[in-house]
């Protein structure tokens, strides 16, 4: 992989700064780890089932078009199973 320029760094940086305006995080509370502990369209590793309970119960609460984003397959495909667009895998 080339090094990037300058300008393409800055450009990038530029993305994640504007991308994570769009970030909120969400704490792990009791309503989370009920949810998590639930059932869902296949199993899941519980940090798994934790991530997918707080955008399920994110998703809910505020009536939006979540876009679920996850580096692991097995999690992107039961995050689809439950009705999520996936960022990733």
């Amino acid at each position: 992989m080339e090094p990037l320029s300058d300008e393409q760094f800055a450009l990038r940086v530029e993305t994640i700064q504007k991308t994570l305006l769009n970030v909120e995080l969400v704490a792990v509370s009791e309503l989370v780890l009920d949810r998590a502990s639930g059932s869902f369209p296949l199993p899941l590793k519980t940090l798994d089932a934790i991530h997918l309970a707080t955008a399920v119960l994110w998703r809910d609460r505020e009536d939006r078009n979540v876009v679920f984003a996850t580096h692991d397959k097995h999690l992107g495909l039961v995050a689809r199973m439950t009705g999520f667009n996936v960022l990733g895998r």
